[in-house]
C-alpha cells in the first residue's frame, strides 16, 4: 500500500487539487475501514 500513500501525500500538498485529495482520501478511509492499511 506505499505507493497508495505516497501518491495520496502527493496530491495534499497542491490546494488546487482538492477534488483529487477528496477522492484519494475517500479510497484511503475505505482501506483502512476494510483493514488493508494500517497507520
Amino acid at each position: 500500500m506505499l505507493p497508495l500513500l505516497k501518491v495520496s501525500h502527493n496530491y495534499e500538498i497542491p490546494s488546487h487539487n482538492y477534488g483529487k485529495t477528496c477522492i484519494l482520501k475517500t479510497i484511503f478511509i475505505s482501506l483502512k475501514d476494510s483493514g488493508s492499511a494500517s497507520i
